[in-house]
């Protein structure tokens, strides 16, 4: 079930302000690929930014994180793991030669509150020096702390949960998540990176693992993200903006320019939706172009 796109205004939010934000992150440097602002379970305004597509399969990023906690939930609801189990235990293999008393105290939950004992998050140097062996160099970063009693970002502690979920089930984070998650929400064709594509030996070990830190890939238009939002465009219906013209240049030379047309009739006016989010009203017959330095095609239904 898609979730209800209306007005701005309906869930308490001014366009104003939303045109504003838009224009501060510009400003601000902010390179956005796509926006969509939700309030009280409705889509109130959404777009993309040229090139981006609400159907091309984007990197989530960290955000992938969610779904790698999502699945350690699945696992301990299951009793195939418990987050109390010691990491020593479950990687002899890879430990260093002197092991810390914060190392032996290091567990399951611990990787997931991102207090395992780490003064600094491991970087892809850090990996390189130590030949790919991601894990290896997971364990030799020094455990400053106590585990459980300092926060430290660590994406290469949710990566290494995908690799306990390996050990544990056979299976990658992926192929745990389809039947338990991606199916039955209506998620489709999603894609995630490896931990060989973060280095530059692609054999190196634990290259397969997913990384689930980081690695996903995936479409805006899954249930309850995508709807239908026809506009009227140049007198025919569409599903979003049609550009009619382009001009791409270097951005640090001149600006990337998009013109297009949005006419939507809202309580008996149009609105324009412009690249920057400018929302105007104009005559029904009347065709304007606008120009901005980025070209964001905007589906919204903003007051007149």
């Amino acid at each position: 079930m898609a979730f209800e796109r209306v007005s701005p205004e309906s869930v308490g939010i001014r366009s104003e302000d939303i045109r504003s934000f838009l224009k501060e992150s510009y400003k601000a440097g902010i390179q956005l690929h796509s926006f969509m602002l939700i309030r009280h379970g409705k889509v109130a305004a959404e777009g993309w930014y040229h090139p981006y597509t609400p159907d091309a399969r984007h990197i989530i990023y960290s955000f992938s994180k969610t779904f790698t906690q999502t699945a350690i939930g699945f696992a301990v609801q299951e009793g195939i793991l418990s987050l109390d189990e010691k990491l020593v235990d479950l990687f002899p293999e890879e430990l260093p030669e002197k092991i810390s008393e914060n190392l032996t105290l290091a567990d399951i939950e611990s990787l997931l509150t991102m207090s395992c004992g780490h003064e600094a998050e491991l970087t892809t140097e850090d990996i390189e020096n130590r030949g790919g062996n991601w894990v290896k160099a997971f364990f030799e970063q020094p455990f400053k702390y106590r585990p459980h009693t300092m926060f430290q970002y660590n994406t290469t502690g949710t990566d290494l949960l995908c690799l306990i979920l390996m050990k544990k089930t056979g299976q990658t984070l992926t192929q745990f998540l389809t039947p338990r998650l991606f199916e039955p929400l209506g998620i489709k064709d999603v894609y995630c990176s490896t931990m060989g594509d973060r280095v530059v030996r692609r054999n190196a070990p634990y290259s397969q693992v997913e990384a689930g830190g980081w690695g996903y890939h995936m479409r805006r238009t899954w249930p309850g993200l995508s709807g239908s939002s026809s506009s009227v465009v140049s007198g025919k219906e569409s599903g979003c903006c049609q550009r009619s013209g382009l001009t791409a240049r270097s951005p640090n030379r001149s600006r990337q320019t998009m013109r297009f047309t949005c006419r939507r009739p809202v309580t008996g006016s149009w609105v324009t939706a412009t690249s920057a989010g400018a929302i105007l009203t104009a005559d029904p017959g009347e065709r304007t172009d606008y120009t901005d330095s980025s070209a964001m095609c905007c589906r919204r239904r903003m007051r007149s």
